[in-house]
């Protein structure tokens, strides 16, 4: 509360006059005139009245009466208007000494107010200044302090800077017009950027001073330093990056594509971003698109393949490789896709795939005719040679028989080459066998599997457990013979390399297919290798397996691990059928 007027009013704003009452010397003469004046009247008409008295009695009179007359006149001018005026001098006094309190209890507030502040400022971690338009630094934190040292009197220039005169960019003047200002500045002296916000303040004397906010942005600078140069690395791998990139909103509106895209799709930006990306693709692809969409709203993602359309209307095969992507709230905002261009991929693989459809035709009139030629052979075998043979032995045995008695070392000659002629014959019956085995032909698939079993028990030591069924009449001639390779071949390989000790073969039947099982105790192998092209140059045994069941229209499983033996599965549709009566057709 402040204290108005001059020197002549109270608190309530009244002169003296106004506030006691009192009478003007004048006016209090003239009454005090009036009445000497009206008690002598009376006194003047009282002593012929009272006469005959003496004239002590009659001034005593006169005494009495001008008393009589003085005492109230004094009693309501003088007196009363003095008890008036102490009683408002008393309340006056009451209002000062309130005025007074709450003023020290004001100044006493502010006073907190100021050393709250003051605490305040000190605890803050950003640096406080004030600083009046003389560049004369008036506080500082102990943040700054911490920072740049103490003041000693130095000039802000001097202080922050190290500068002789003051800085050219500094804002005091802006702010003494009443403006508050926030920019960013590089500090040399202490090696650091600082986000200063400067406003005016005014100081007990009224003057405009600055105050300013320091707080120290550097790490945040380098961050966003490094961001931006992250930031420009990537969009730079973006858009060299031999891939499309494609970001779509929640409603699949393209909102950014790359350079290599708008090749891809021989567009440019411009009419691809904002478009559905439904839009560059056909009705088909169009549902793809639809169905991968829900997908990613769903937090779902993987690789898909997709064909998109470039101007004119050609085709483009890619892979999409999309992430979806949400907020802080995990509300779905769109999805990015990395769109690979596999179009020479996929008309190299279709070359490719005609070129093994190719080569698997002639592999399979290569193994065709290699059957056939195996069986002319075999035929030519058993027929020409072994009855050349045949006849050749009874030649050297009639040539024996003929010679005499004397001829001892020439009938032991002819009994060495007869010795000689059956082991031939023997070798040219087994070359034969080999080559297309008669028993195969003559009595079956199962009888043959077990032939081969009794070979290999004859020159191996393996024990060989057999679990098998009829399948003769579920396969033509030209199946079982595949079957019958596939199943030689495998245990030429067991008896060679694995070193088994047990074999099992088992043939099942499951509806339409039949399975068979060839597994060893061996010592096992690395099919990788196996199956490489190193191990292709040195021989074909696998390959050739794999292609006889692909003729078959089977399956082919290969599982080995070193140490722990081999298994051959491979599975093949029969060509007859059941019928209803349970015989076969």
């Amino acid at each position: 509360m402040s204290i108005k007027g001059g020197r002549n009013q109270n608190v309530d704003g009244k002169t003296p006059k106004q506030m006691t009452g009192y009478l003007s010397p004048i006016l209090l003469l003239i009454v005090v005139t009036s009445a000497i004046f009206v008690s002598d009247i009376i006194v003047m008409f009282l002593i012929p009245l009272l006469a005959p008295i003496s004239l002590p009695v009659a001034a005593l009179i006169d005494s009495v009466l001008l008393i009589a007359l003085l005492l109230p006149i004094l009693y309501f001018s003088v007196f009363r208007q003095s008890r008036l005026q102490i009683s408002e001098l008393t309340r006056t006094n009451e209002q000062l000494q309130t005025q007074i309190t709450e003023r020290n209890q004001a100044e006493h507030a502010l006073q907190l107010e100021r050393n709250k502040l003051k605490s305040i400022l000190d605890a803050m971690q950003d640096g406080v200044s004030i600083i009046d338009q003389n560049y004369l630094i008036r506080y500082i934190n102990p943040a700054i302090e911490k920072q740049f040292g103490p003041v000693n009197g130095r000039k802000c220039y001097e202080y922050f800077h190290d500068r002789m005169e003051a800085c050219p960019w500094c804002k005091i003047f802006d702010v003494s017009t009443g403006k508050s200002i926030r920019w960013e500045r590089y500090f040399s002296k202490a090696g650091k950027t600082y986000d200063l916000f400067d406003t005016p303040v005014i100081d007990e004397g009224g003057a405009i001073s600055k105050l300013a906010i320091l707080r120290d942005i550097t790490d945040r600078k380098r961050t966003e330093m490094a961001l931006r140069e992250s930031e420009e690395k990537y969009r730079m791998l973006i858009e060299t990056m031999n891939d499309g990139i494609v970001v779509q909103d929640e409603n699949g509106l393209i909102t950014y594509v790359n350079d290599r895209l708008c090749n891809m799709l021989g567009r440019f930006s411009k009419d691809i971003i904002g478009h559905p990306v439904i839009e560059f693709a056909d009705e088909e692809n169009q549902n793809i698109l639809k169905e991968q969409m829900a997908k990613r709203k769903r937090g779902e993602s993987g690789p898909y393949e997709i064909a998109w359309r470039r101007v004119g209307g050609e085709k483009i095969s890619a892979i999409v490789s999309p992430k979806p992507i949400f907020g802080k709230d995990r509300g779905f905002q769109g999805s990015f896709a990395v769109i690979t261009d596999i179009t020479q991929q996929k008309q190299v693989e279709e070359v490719l795939k005609e070129s093994e459809e190719q080569l698997r035709f002639l592999s399979s009139q290569l193994l065709t005719a290699q059957e056939t030629e195996r069986r002319r052979l075999s035929r030519e075998l058993h027929d020409e040679v072994g009855q050349a043979l045949a006849v050749l032995k009874l030649r050297t045995d009639f040539i024996r028989e003929s010679l005499d008695k004397d001829k001892a070392k020439a009938r032991e000659e002819c009994e060495r080459s007869l010795h000689y002629i059956d082991q031939v014959i023997e070798n040219v019956r087994r070359l034969s066998r080999d080559l297309s085995p008669a028993v195969l032909e003559n009595v079956g698939l199962t009888a043959a599997i077990k032939w081969l079993v009794e070979n290999i028990t004859h020159n191996h030591q393996a024990r060989v457990t057999l679990d098998l069924i009829q399948v003769d009449d579920l396969f033509s001639q030209d199946s079982k013979i595949m079957i019958f390779r596939v199943i030689q071949e495998a245990l030429t390989n067991i008896v060679r390399h694995a070193k088994a000790k047990n074999i099992s073969i088992a043939i099942k039947r499951s509806g339409n297919r039949v399975m068979f099982l060839i597994e060893d105790d061996g010592k096992g192998f690395n099919v990788v290798k196996a199956a490489g092209r190193e191990a292709a140059k040195k021989g074909l045994g696998l390959k050739t397996m794999d292609e006889r069941v692909r003729m078959l229209r089977g399956t082919l499983d290969l599982h080995s691990e070193e140490g722990k033996g081999t298994r051959i599965t491979f599975t093949a549709p029969h060509t007859m059928q059941s019928t209803s009566d349970g015989s076969l057709q």
